[in-house]
């Protein structure tokens, strides 16, 4: 190995020690943030689903409901007649 093209760096001192763990940090940080937003966004838009969802469920058990008392209504009266 030739050792001219190697450039000794101080290991007590790499090059701009003071501000580079500070952009990293930084970028890290925002970066963090962003995708937890984006994570909760999402949620959102699925608990919006899953409301949509019950309702609708809610919406066919009555009418369900609603058929059978029908069909209670229809015995009652041949029994009657």
């Amino acid at each position: 190995m030739d050792q001219s093209n190697i450039i000794p760096i101080p290991l007590h001192l790499p090059p701009d020690a003071k501000t580079m763990p500070l952009l990293v940090s930084i970028d890290d940080d925002q970066f963090l943030k962003k995708k937890k937003k984006k994570k909760k966004k999402k949620k959102k838009k699925k608990k919006k689903k899953k409301k949509k969802k019950k309702k609708q469920q809610k919406k066919k058990k009555k009418k369900k409901k609603k058929k059978k008392k029908k069909k209670k209504k229809k015995k009652k009266q041949k029994v009657a007649d």
